[in-house]
Formats: C-alpha cells, sequence, structure tokens
C-alpha cells in the first residue's frame, strides 16, 4: 500500500505537524488574583469537621490501590503506521504579575 521508503524515511507517519511558539506570556493581575482567592475561600468549605472522614476515605482507597495489578503496555510495533504525529516547541514562557498601576514580577523561562 505505502511505497518502499514510508517506514525508513517517513518513519510509518502518514503526516507530521511541527508548531513553534516563540513565547507564551501569562498575564496575572493582583486584583483579579485577590478576588479569585477571596471567592475560592468562602465557596470551599472549612475542613475542620470533614477533615477525618476524608482522611478514613483515603486510607480505605490507598488500601485498594494496593491490590491493583498494573499493565504495561508494549512498544510500537513495526506494522504499526502513525496517521498524525504532531510536534511542539516553546521558546519562552513568561508569568507577569502587575496591579493597576505597575509591573510587580516578571518571571522568565527561557
Amino acid at each position: 500500500s505505502d511505497g518502499p521508503e514510508f517506514k525508513t524515511v517517513h518513519d510509518n507517519t502518514k503526516q507530521k505537524l511541527k508548531v513553534s511558539f516563540s513565547s507564551l506570556d501569562l498575564v496575572l493581575h493582583l486584583e483579579a488574583l485577590l478576588s479569585l482567592m477571596d471567592f475560592l475561600s468562602s465557596a470551599v468549605p472549612s475542613s475542620d469537621s470533614s477533615s477525618s472522614q476524608k482522611e478514613s476515605e483515603l486510607k480505605s482507597l490507598v488500601g485498594e490501590s494496593k491490590g491493583l495489578a498494573i499493565k504495561a503496555v508494549p512498544s510500537t510495533s513495526e506494522g504499526d503506521v502513525f496517521d498524525l504525529k504532531v510536534t511542539a516547541e516553546l521558546n519562552a514562557f513568561n508569568i507577569f504579575v502587575c496591579d493597576q498601576k505597575s509591573n510587580i514580577a516578571d518571571i522568565k523561562i527561557h
């Protein structure tokens, strides 16, 4: 079906997509963060009364998970054909924290 060079030259792949981003900038406004934290603290119930119940539920779940078997996924065989392979590249990740008047923090990861 596919040519003789399909495996060697094209690595059993019908289509490849390569995406490259120069940077991803995340801007965090201090007022919005404080408002979000205030909302979450009022929306999430206090954990004092139900912490022992959650702890016992967690212990039972941990006990159950010890009996689970982990199944290994076999590596790709020579006959596998990939319809699409996607490769993404990110050159920089920037986080800016600011308020209405000025920048508070500037974190850059290159």
